[in-house]
Formats: structure tokens, C-alpha cells, sequence
């Protein structure tokens, strides 16, 4: 229901919403192409929707609090949010009007509670709990599972 591009803006706008990074950390933490996370994140920039710095020291960071930036406002800078893209029959002509296709009502209801979702939730919801252990190891992107493993009772 996301496209690429949009799906890495928000995984790398969730880390953000943790603490500031630079793009290699960022690439690492989520498993994302560095080059491909690059083009996002200059899109995101130009938008407003972070800073970067450069040098040493350098990296990114969110342009405002996480809970003032929606999920709406990442994925509006790489495709549209608020209407279906195109007739989900593939008619060349507009899907609505007197005569809609039949999946059209549906699809509308479908498209209408994901713009509502992608509105109504922001990145504050994503970042970590102050105070809260993070568990793997540092930098590795890798969190472990929080149930143990029990031994095999014989087989």
C-alpha cells in the first residue's frame, strides 16, 4: 500500500525520531541501501522535514518534535495521500461520476481510512521510551527477542 520510497522515508524518520544520526547509521540501523536512503533523505530535507549537518559531528535530525510530524506528511513527499492513484480496473477516464466501476466505492473507502491513518499518527509513537534498555548489540540495527528459548523436552 506504500510505495519503496515511501516505506524507507518513514523507517528512516522513525529512527530519527529516537536521536540524531548520520545517514550510514541510519542505513545500518534499518537495513536500507545508503544510496538509496541518500536520494530519500535529500527529498525529506527539501521538504523540511529534517536538517542535516556536515563534517564531523555531522548527521541528521528531525526538523520538528516527532509527535508534530505525521506519517502523512512523510509519504506526501513521494506519492499521493489523500485520493486513489488511478481506477483499480484501469479505465483511462476518471473512476467516479454516474457511471463508477464496480470497485469503486470499496477502494474509495480504502484509500479514505489510509489517509486517515497516515494523519493521524506521527513519529511519536516510533521513538524510544526514555529510560528504556535497548537490547543487541550497539549499532547493529538488531534488537532481541524478548521471549527466551526454552530446551526441546525430548523427542
Amino acid at each position: 500500500m506504500l510505495g519503496r520510497s515511501a516505506r524507507i522515508a518513514i523507517a528512516a524518520m522513525s529512527a530519527l525520531a529516537e536521536t540524531s544520526m548520520t545517514a550510514a547509521q541510519i542505513a545500518r540501523r534499518r537495513r536500507i541501501s545508503p544510496a538509496y536512503l541518500a536520494k530519500v533523505l535529500t527529498a525529506l530535507a527539501r521538504r523540511g522535514l529534517l536538517r542535516g549537518a556536515r563534517g564531523p559531528g555531522g548527521g541528521y535530525l528531525l526538523s520538528r518534535p516527532p509527535a508534530q510530524i505525521s506519517l502523512s506528511e512523510i509519504v506526501g513527499v513521494f506519492e499521493p495521500v489523500q485520493r486513489a492513484p488511478h481506477c483499480p480496473l484501469g479505465r483511462e477516464t476518471p473512476c467516479a461520476g454516474t457511471k463508477p466501476c464496480p470497485l469503486h466505492e470499496p477502494f474509495r473507502k480504502v484509500w479514505a481510512a489510509r489517509a486517515a491513518f497516515l494523519s493521524e499518527t506521527t513519529l511519536a509513537g516510533f521513538a524510544a521510551k526514555p529510560g528504556a534498555a535497548r537490547r543487541g548489540r550497539p549499532g547493529s540495527g538488531r534488537r532481541a527477542c524478548s521471549r527466551t528459548r526454552r530446551p526441546r523436552q525430548g523427542t
